[in-house]
């Protein structure tokens, strides 16, 4: 029964993502995206709480996936 319901719980969460990054923006949206998106890329301090884990993640996430466009990668780790 165990695998049973893991088996149905990782197809569900598949689905989910297959259809989160289907519409994912391909550009900056509105209020803090544009902001964050670029204390991603250049390692920067955001506004107070400043997110750090989330700003070294992206950067990191964005080196990795260098091949894509730079704000799309960093809305793949939103997704992610």
């Amino acid at each position: 029964m165990k695998l049973f319901q893991r088996f149905f719980a990782e197809l569900a969460a598949l689905i989910i993502f297959i259809i989160y990054l289907s519409t994912l923006a391909v550009t900056v949206i509105h209020l803090d995206a544009g902001e964050l998106a670029t204390v991603q890329a250049t390692l920067g301090i955001a506004h107070p709480t400043g997110y750090p884990l989330y700003s070294i993640i992206g950067f990191i996430f964005s080196k990795i996936f260098f091949f894509l466009d730079t704000i799309y990668a960093l809305n793949l780790l939103a997704a992610v």
